[in-house]
């Protein structure tokens, strides 16, 4: 195991997560990541909209569509 690997293991763990989704980068592709660590993409704007998108909360409660979105555009 790489130590990449294991420290998203033991985060996992220590989050309470199930490790498949503590090891969800590792399906992303090389160029995505990339762009992540460049600074060309946000991943925590891409999740708020996510989460936005399915009617939830910033707390991951559901609120509904308009109001998560109502709620996001007040992040911003």
């Amino acid at each position: 195991m790489y130590p990449a690997q294991q420290n998203a293991i033991d985060e996992a763990r220590k989050l309470g997560l199930p490790l498949d989704e503590a090891l969800i980068f590792q399906v992303v592709p090389t160029e995505i990541l990339r762009l992540v660590v460049a600074g060309a993409i946000d991943p925590v704007a891409m999740a708020r909209e996510e989460i936005a998108s399915r009617g939830l909360s910033q707390g991951g409660k559901w609120v509904g569509f308009e109001k998560a979105a109502a709620e996001l555009e007040q992040e911003r």
